[in-house]
């Protein structure tokens, strides 16, 4: 007998049945990069995200754009899809999140290195 990949088999348990099993799994927090990850394939990311909202764990947006003349697009995109969107205006994902007490389990970044490091 074959078996099912987790999400195949996911989507055709009853969600009564899923939640009762996700009760068991650590719930993540999820911190997606908007350009050049979300930006190269949204229909992808858009499918992830709302997989992950409803295995229960949180995705957040952190960006190293200027929220006041660069952040439009990604609130139009986002807005109700991801928990919250963070603006570190070129500066490091990872001091700009912990300055809000933030602190994702997971990055999922193209440039990995603007996690720790400064644009400026």
């Amino acid at each position: 007998m074959r078996s099912l990949p987790l999400i195949t088999f996911l989507q055709w348990v009853p969600d009564p049945i899923v939640m009762e099993f996700l009760v068991f799994m650590k719930k993540l927090l999820i911190a997606l990069d908007y350009d050049g990850t979300y930006t190269e394939d949204p229909k992808l990311w858009d499918a992830f995200i709302a997989l992950a909202t409803k295995l229960g764990h949180r995705v957040i947006c952190c960006t190293m754009r200027y929220e006041d003349t660069e952040g439009d697009e990604v609130k139009d995109l986002l807005r109700g899809k991801v928990e919250r969107i963070f603006f570190t205006g070129r500066k490091n994902k990872t001091e700009s999140l912990s300055a809000h007490e933030v602190f994702p389990d997971i990055w999922i970044d193209d440039a990995p290195h603007w996690i720790f490091q400064d644009a400026l």
